[in-house]
């Protein structure tokens, strides 16, 4: 079986959300993210919404994570959490780690992989003028949302 390797650049990264998103299943278990750069996209935050949209912009780079071994199931688990307002395309982005992988080429630092992500495809209208902020979500949200026992609310964010 193919394996299909994706860019996050939202609250993926957080490998909590993301193996609640799969549901966590045996074979993502493993899952881990490697630092990469997304050049000619911007980050937005969604107004109203704990999560940011990318947008095509020329000069504009997006830091986030690439993560390997994703299965199809895998893809129609991300394609419902993301919803609607997004489009799967295939970018090419650059790895940034200082670390070399010894089982995976791939992942060397500068290193340009090919992987899926998803784009705001809807009216920009719905976003801010202003950057996501990872780090405000990973200290003021995530954990809200992980731990959560308002079902409205754990539905609206995980879909």
């Amino acid at each position: 079986m193919d394996e299909i390797t994706c860019f996050f650049y939202g609250t993926l990264m957080c490998r909590e959300i993301l193996l609640h998103v799969l549901e966590s299943n045996n074979n993502n278990k493993n899952i881990t993210g490697i630092p990469a750069v997304l050049k000619g996209y911007k980050r937005r935050k969604v107004h109203g919404e704990p999560y940011p949209a990318i947008i095509k912009e020329e000069n504009s780079e997006t830091h986030g994570i690439v993560v390997k071994g994703l299965t199809p199931e895998d893809m129609l688990r991300l394609d419902f959490f993301e919803g609607d307002q997004y489009a799967k395309i295939e970018v090419q982005v650059f790895i940034t780690n200082k670390k070399d992988y010894k089982d995976d080429n791939d992942y060397k630092h500068g290193n340009i992989i090919l992987a899926q992500t998803y784009v705001w495809i809807d009216s920009v209208k719905f976003l801010e003028d202003r950057e996501w902020d990872h780090k405000d979500f990973e200290e003021n949200i995530k954990d809200r949302l992980l731990l959560s026992e308002d079902p409205e609310e754990v539905a609206d964010f995980f879909g």
